[in-house]
């Protein structure tokens, strides 16, 4: 209705509904803010409610909680609006904290590490790798001794370049959001350009993996195939699995070759919430995937819907969790210790679901 073509489109309207002001990309720094600025110069001021507010809100443990890692005892949270990363046991008890909780971008240990609004993380043995989706950056924390350091990205947004990455810090990222590991490699959902890329631990090598860089839902070899800005990845047997949010799709990239072919999903700007077959069923931008340990299935946060759902791999349906209440915003999942651990970013809150009881919990943070 509003006429919008490309993402991100930002549109500022007055009381009345009438529209004011139109952003489009990602804008410089400051600019929404001045927009928002002009718009409100000259309204007039909000009535005053008097008093104290009888119900005031409660702060959160967390703000906007977005990727999840877990493994058989620890639960690791990108508090991304806090701008840090938390490593708890299951009950939810904060044991760690990286980042100082300011949105910067600084490497070194506990007390001098810096993010800004993490998102993805993916777990290996001693390393938590972290898409540091505000300083456009790909992070690394060593578990064992809690340093932090930089595998690539410069802080700004800019085109990637394939090669060896010799200065991390001079490595131009663009909105990197999802991750998954396999083989040695970091495969990198680009929500900025649309893109996956890979990063070889080994070799210290960037690689352009598929995606054309334009927005659509393409099939096909590498790079003639094209995403809807990817969020979510998950890989197992050399096929790696990609939520692409604005296609409300899920993709397959078969690693050897970069083939990159639809599961689920039926076409750009086309979403629903229907079940059944691959080719009718539908979903709303979905954010995250995780695949299950024991079984050939992909949990699906479905963010647009509120829902949980799966896919059975190799040609099963999609099916629709069944959950006491719809979910508020999920854009995180991990699949881990006998439960399915969903950030419900919308309500700042991290859930834990029982499969096999069908019980549905929230995760009590403390520190």
């Amino acid at each position: 209705r509003f006429g919008v073509t490309s993402w991100p489109t930002v549109i500022l309207l007055d009381a009345q509904g009438r529209e004011q002001q139109r952003l489009v990309g990602l804008g410089a720094p400051g600019e929404l803010e001045r927009a928002l600025n002009d718009l409100c110069e000259g309204a007039p001021p909000a009535p005053s409610r008097g008093g104290s507010e009888l119900h005031p809100e409660l702060p959160h443990p967390l703000r906007f909680p977005a990727g999840l890692a877990v493994n058989r005892d620890r639960l690791y949270i990108a508090d991304s609006g806090r701008h840090r990363i938390l490593e708890c046991s299951h009950g939810g008890r904060v044991l760690r904290q990286f980042g100082l909780g300011t949105a910067d971008f600084m490497d070194g240990n506990l007390a001098e590490a810096a993010f800004h609004r993490p998102q993805g993380l993916v777990l290996e043995r001693e390393s938590l790798y972290v898409a540091d989706t505000g300083n456009h950056a790909v992070r690394r924390i060593n578990l064992a001794t809690g340093q932090v350091d930089t595998l690539c990205g410069n802080g700004r947004p800019g085109t990637p370049v394939e090669g060896p990455v010799a200065q991390p810090r001079q490595v131009a990222l663009d909105h990197p959001v999802g991750l998954a590991i396999a083989d040695n490699q970091l495969h990198i959902a680009m929500a900025g350009d649309n893109r996956l890329w890979s990063f070889h631990l080994g070799l210290r090598s960037l690689q352009w993996r598929a995606g054309s860089g334009a927005i659509d839902e393409r099939d096909g070899s590498g790079h003639m195939a094209a995403f809807a800005q990817p969020t979510g990845l998950a890989v197992v047997q050399q096929v790696l699995y990609v939520a692409d949010a604005l296609g409300s799709s899920i993709r397959a990239v078969q690693l050897r070759g970069d083939l990159v072919q639809t599961l689920v999903g039926q076409g750009t700007w086309r979403f629903g919430a229907e079940d059944g077959p691959r080719g009718q069923a539908s979903l709303q931008y979905p954010q995250a995937i995780a695949l299950s340990p024991d079984a050939p299935v992909l949990w699906i946060a479905d963010t647009g819907n509120g829902r949980l759902r799966t896919l059975r791999l190799g040609g099963g349906d999609l099916v629709t969790q069944p959950l006491p209440r719809r979910l508020h915003g999920p854009a995180g999942l991990a699949v881990g210790a006998g439960a399915v651990w969903i950030a419900e970013t919308d309500a700042h809150a991290v859930l834990r679901f029982d499969p096999d009881s069908g019980v549905l919990s929230e995760v009590p943070i403390s520190e």
